[in-house]
């Protein structure tokens, strides 16, 4: 028998220009397959917090993850927020049941993708247009770690250099 349920799918979103490739990424796909939006930081970043909502019915659940990149305080308290960050990650991924998780660049699509790969959940990854000449920090640890089951690049010098991404620029 043919399962038709829409896949779980979280979309990775964190803040500022990420926040906006990955809407223009998604906009034209229809929303009933995005259950739930991860959102990190973004009560320091008003503005993608705002399109998100705008972007999205009251029916879509936003999630938001505290980011420690954007934290300006002292080393202690950064590492402290990275494990809590940690933490909430695999919350995340253990109650949410999502099929899918896809991100671009942002730096939460590692312990999100960590955990998911754990689970068995489809991770992808897109590494940001901005990224010409190569990957980002996130980018090549995913790489490096195989995280991501497709992972897309938008530039052929970076797809020259890491063969096993797919281009699609």
């Amino acid at each position: 028998m043919k399962n038709n349920k829409s896949p779980r799918v979280g979309i990775i979103c964190g803040g500022g220009g990420y926040t906006t490739e990955t809407l223009l990424l998604i906009k034209n796909l229809s929303l009933d397959n995005f259950r739930f939006i991860i959102a990190g930081g973004l009560h320091f970043d008003n503005g993608s917090y705002h399109k998100i909502m705008q972007s999205f019915s009251q029916n879509e659940r936003v999630i938001t993850v505290e980011n420690p990149m954007l934290i300006s305080i002292t080393l202690i308290e950064k590492i402290i927020a990275h494990l809590l960050n940690i933490v909430e990650s695999f919350a995340i991924i253990l109650l949410k049941k999502f099929n899918i998780l896809f991100g671009i660049g942002s730096y939460l699509c590692l312990p999100l993708f960590m955990f998911a790969k754990l689970k068995g959940i489809k991770c992808i990854y897109m590494d940001s247009y901005t990224r010409t000449h190569d990957l980002s920090l996130t980018g090549k640890l995913i790489y490096k770690l195989k995280l991501a089951n497709k992972f897309y690049v938008l530039h052929t010098k970076i797809h020259k250099k890491y063969p096993k991404t797919i281009f699609i620029g």
